[in-house]
């Protein structure tokens, strides 16, 4: 015997008499036909009745559900209420709901790791929760085995990072692009049908497994099914999910037939649909640094970011295990000094130790060669230097003045490291005490616009917000928040604000400014740069300090696992004039 669920069905008022109203549709009144006596009112009570048909005999017959069940249901959740027992489902049993964060309260041992997926990426996308949250929230709660962790991770990021792309290919696949001819190696036409965006997420990851990595069909299609079935919407949409899953994972279809969907011209919108960037990007990427360049940063950006790490005192300890060596000066020539960089298999050798620092060679290779270049010769003659950090969290750049700092043997220093948070200073603070900073360091929570000091500083760094558009590959989301209104001229008046009181921060006597982004966008680096040293010495400052722009760099990402970030070294001086 078959057991469906017939949706459209429902109950008039008198049979629905004692159902309370928690129980009851509040959709608009309309006329239904009632699923017992078959009679037709204005009925605001829809029910679902189970539909039994026996295939032998093919009759079809209709029941109604316990009322009696019903009503003693909603007695005892009245009851919780009123105790204040917080009896919600968990995590994915509920369907309707108008909000991904509605559908994800809690990350519970119930989800698997696809359906940890689903609701991380809805909620990403849906720009109400950060992925590595939703996911560092399911494995805390669930604690799943560590490869489903690992499966989860790169399934959600590849999701994330390539959805454009995957959007085309099952429009392309599928007759879903309006107003466009079929594609020739369209698989079926489902023209016709609208594609929720619940059962679109559902095909998304699906097709994601087949594509970019590789998953065997028949997992693809179970799994994808029991998504669709739980999530994705009813009958209906399980059937249709059903047959396009099967299209996404018939054998006749590798991944390659897919991906030769893909549009091949340089035009922004092709390179943005093959590569699953932003146009907007795309454009100012090429406008920048060329063509060629842009293309090799956007295949750098979907693939895996390298691990690095800081050996703070050169030849103090052994080298980590399995790890390679990083030249600096290979993509830094006018480097000079010592910066001691190892990329990493694992982090595993290294996470606990005091004597190296978990970070990328681009930020702190720009800000030793800042520092060695310019900063500290000019600084050598001084018994005592005050410096500032003002972006500082979660402390790499602090720990690397203290080192460098500390090597100096002719001068001493005190070092304020500031950020906006309580919760970003007590990781600033957690990170002082794991590398043993000493009493020179102290830690300052304000906005670094509005910060204040009593003594004029000699340094000033500011690693200012941006748009991580130098690090896409390491924040999933970050590329479709680059034309977000309210992080681009907002953003832009924040980095301008930090900068400007980094200026202020420096004493009279003059001093030196280091400001630095991971962002390769020249609206948040040199343009940002140059409309504050223009500010500052033609109008308010013009008669008391000048600023100097000593030097600047840029780097793009690059094959052997830099980031990209951008550095400029100015200097504040008295105006003699």
């Amino acid at each position: 015997m078959f057991v469906g669920v017939v949706e459209s069905a429902a109950l008039c008022s008198s049979q629905t008499a004692g159902i309370p109203a928690a129980l009851r549709d509040q959709r608009p009144r309309q006329d239904k036909t009632c699923g017992l006596c078959g009679r037709r009112a204005r009925c605001t009570t829809p029910v679902p009745v189970w539909c039994m048909v026996d295939s032998a005999r093919g009759d079809e017959r209709t029941r109604a559900p316990n009322l009696r069940r019903l009503k003693r249901a909603s007695d005892f959740q009245a009851k919780q209420r009123i105790r204040g027992v917080n009896r919600t489902p968990d995590l994915g049993q509920k369907k309707d709901q108008t909000s991904a964060s509605a559908n994800a309260g809690n990350m519970t041992k119930a989800l698997s790791a696809r359906e940890a997926v689903y609701f991380a990426v809805q909620q990403s996308l849906a720009r109400e929760r950060f992925l590595v949250d939703g996911l560092d929230e399911w494995q805390r709660v669930a604690q799943p085995d560590s490869r489903d962790v690992q499966f989860a991770q790169l399934l959600a990021r590849t999701v994330v990072q390539r959805v454009r792309t995957l959007d085309w290919m099952l429009d392309c696949a599928f007759g879903l692009r309006k107003g466009h001819p079929p594609h020739p190696a369209q698989c079926i036409d489902v023209s016709g049908q609208r594609l929720r965006p619940k059962f679109r997420l559902v095909l998304r990851i699906a097709l994601a497994q087949k594509v970019f990595m590789r998953v065997p069909n028949h997992a693809i299609a179970q799994e994808g099914i029991k998504l669709a079935k739980k999530f994705a919407g009813g009958a209906s949409v399980t059937r249709l999910a059903t047959v396009m899953l099967r299209e996404i994972c018939s054998d006749e279809h590798s991944a390659e037939f897919f991906t030769k969907m893909l549009p091949l011209s340089d035009t922004v919108e092709s390179i943005g649909v093959r590569f699953s960037f932003p146009d907007s990007f795309v454009e100012q990427l090429i406008h920048q640094h060329s063509l060629e360049h842009a293309l090799e940063v956007l295949e750098i950006f979907n693939s895996r970011a390298s691990v690095m790490a800081r050996e703070r005192h050169a030849g103090s300890h052994e080298p980590p295990r399995d790890a390679s060596s990083v030249s600096v000066k290979s993509f830094l020539p006018e480097f000079k000094g010592d910066l001691p960089m190892w990329e990493l298999s694992g982090i595993d050798g290294v996470r606990d130790s005091a004597a190296f620092y978990i970070q990328n060679a681009t930020p702190a290779a720009l800000l030793a060669h800042a520092l060695n270049s310019f900063v500290l010769p000019s600084l050598e003659s001084k018994s005592f230097v005050r410096i500032v950090d003002m972006c500082a969290s979660p402390g790499g750049k602090t720990l690397l003045l203290n080192d460098l700092f500390d090597r100096a043997a002719s001068m001493d220093f005190e070092l304020v490291s500031n950020d906006v948070s309580a919760e970003k200073l007590n990781r600033l603070r957690e990170n002082g005490d794991k590398y043993g900073l000493g009493a020179r360091v102290s830690f300052s929570e304000c906005d670094g616009r509005l910060l204040k000091l009593t003594e004029p500083v000699d340094l000033v760094v500011a690693d200012v917000p941006c748009s991580n558009s130098g690090v896409l590959h390491r924040r999933a989301e970050a590329r479709w928040r680059l034309e977000d209104n309210n992080t681009s001229d907002g953003l832009l008046d924040m980095q301008s604000a930090l900068l400007m009181n980094a200026f202020r921060l420096v004493g009279s006597a003059g001093g030196f400014c280091v400001y630095a982004t991971c962002s390769i966008l020249q609206r948040e680096n040199q343009d940002v740069v140059q409309s504050c040293i223009s500010r500052w010495n033609e109008e308010e400052h013009a008669h008391r300090q000048r600023v100097e722009l000593l030097a600047d760099r840029v780097l793009l990402p690059n094959r052997s696992g830099w980031d990209g970030g951008y550095m400029a070294c100015l200097r504040i001086y008295a105006d003699e004039s």
